[in-house]
């Protein structure tokens, strides 16, 4: 979609929107979450494990609210015209987006809007200050401390990294935290699939590591840099996780980091029984939002600033582990570095 679609999208909004005042709910009428997520574009597995992880939780659990779906296609132009749709109902209270570049692009909206925003899959989220996003995401700048210090140990450092918000800031923060044991980087469309003259590239600057910022095209990359003999340790980050990458051989012995998930938690064991694989860390955002969601409104109401409000500067202890939100409502946790062993990931020692 062009400049002048996304445009015309925002001033909808505005005259849709802007003098709209949240309507009082009864206590028999549930207030509406919109979910814009990706289920069919290049992330959609990521927005299909967001889902699970809701639906084990509403599932089980009578809610104060429903949840209404939409798919962005990965795409933040259409995630815009999305976001039109929740406007007929007047019991719509928040919106939950999937994607960095996305929850960015909803930021200013769903605020204009009196919308709570429930970030997830956003590790690079650009307007804090708002003060109407809750992020279950730990911000970039906690994970990167766990991938620093393992890629300290080296001065041959390769980065490869999708051209979004996402990949740009991780490119930059690593070169800020490495500097010049960064030898090369290189950036790419998400939606590519022959990355032989990258990594041709790559191969002829010697590394030692090769840092990913990738999805679910780290396959093709993993199998084309075998194909050309690049024998070279790879490290990824969190959304590197597929099952495409999984069932590769070429990417057996890959490091990446990743959420440390509580394994004994009870949501944890129902997913794993229900489904017979781990759990996500998309899966456990998802659940997480929808459980912790349930205690704000008992607790606080139905107000969307109320909402957000109840989870500034609170902890809780869930499928992600412990969990800590500071005074803009946004979650850090502990990460661990994973490596891919037989189709399964454990423990890097």
């Amino acid at each position: 979609m062009n400049k002048i679609y996304t445009l015309l999208i925002f001033v909808a909004l505005f005259f849709m929107f802007s003098c709209s005042k949240e309507e009082a709910v009864s206590p028999e009428q549930k207030i509406i979450i919109a979910a814009i997520l990706d289920t069919t574009g290049h992330y959609s597995q990521f927005g299909k494990e967001v889902i699970r992880g809701m639906e084990l939780f509403t599932g089980k659990y009578a809610t104060s609210y429903e949840l209404r779906f939409f798919d962005s296609k990965g795409d933040a132009d259409v995630a815009l015209a999305e976001f039109i749709k929740i406007a007929p109902n007047t019991y719509t209270r928040g919106v939950v987006t999937l994607a960095s570049w996305i929850s960015n692009a909803i930021a200013e909206p769903s605020k204009n809007n009196q919308l709570v925003q429930f970030a997830v899959g956003s590790a690079v989220y650009n307007y804090v200050n708002l003060k109407n996003c809750v992020r279950f995401t730990s911000d970039v700048n906690d994970e990167i401390k766990y991938l620093s210090n393992y890629l300290n140990d080296y001065n041959r450092i390769v980065i490869m990294h999708f051209d979004n918000d996402y990949g740009v800031t991780w490119n930059s923060n690593l070169k800020s935290n490495l500097g010049g044991k960064i030898i090369g980087s290189f950036s790419y469309a998400d939606t590519m699939t022959q990355f032989n003259a990258i990594l041709e590239e790559v191969k002829a600057l010697n590394p030692n590591r090769l840092v990913l910022i990738s999805t679910r095209e780290a396959v093709q990359i993993v199998q084309q840099a075998k194909a050309i003999g690049l024998n070279v340790q790879m490290v990824g980050t969190r959304p590197i996780l597929t099952e495409q990458l999984l069932a590769t051989s070429e990417a057996n012995g890959l490091i990446f980091s990743y959420p440390d998930l509580d394994e004994q938690s009870t949501a944890y064991k129902d997913y794993l029984s229900r489904y017979g694989k781990k759990p996500s860390s998309f899966v456990a955002e998802g659940y997480d939002l929808c459980f912790n969601l349930e205690n704000a409104i008992k607790t606080k109401g139905t107000v969307s600033a109320n909402i957000w409000d109840w989870f500034v500067n609170n902890d809780y202890y869930g499928m992600l582990g412990r969990v800590k939100f500071d005074s803009l409502a946004q979650a850090s946790y502990d990460y661990n570095l994973n490596i891919i062993k037989d189709g399964d990931y454990v423990l890097f020692p």
